[in-house]
């Protein structure tokens, strides 16, 4: 999981570590087996690789009010 979050550096991220909880923001960087992320609010989370379920990058869904998808 480590290799692939490397190749995530720099972008905007989704941290799975449970069906609940979620780390939306920038990885900064992945070392020892952590990686720092930044949310929007520039709040720094710390979150240990191996509690890391799933990773992706941030998809932001344009938001229609009045329009159903």
């Amino acid at each position: 999981m480590e290799n692939k979050l490397l190749g995530l550096v720099d972008k905007r991220v989704d941290l799975f570590c449970s069906s609940s909880i979620v780390f939306r923001g920038k990885l900064e960087a992945v070392e020892n087996g952590i990686v720092r992320v930044v949310d929007d609010e520039g709040r720094v989370f710390f979150v240990d690789v191996e509690k890391i379920v799933a990773a992706s990058e941030a998809v932001d869904s344009a938001s229609r009010p009045g329009f159903r998808s």
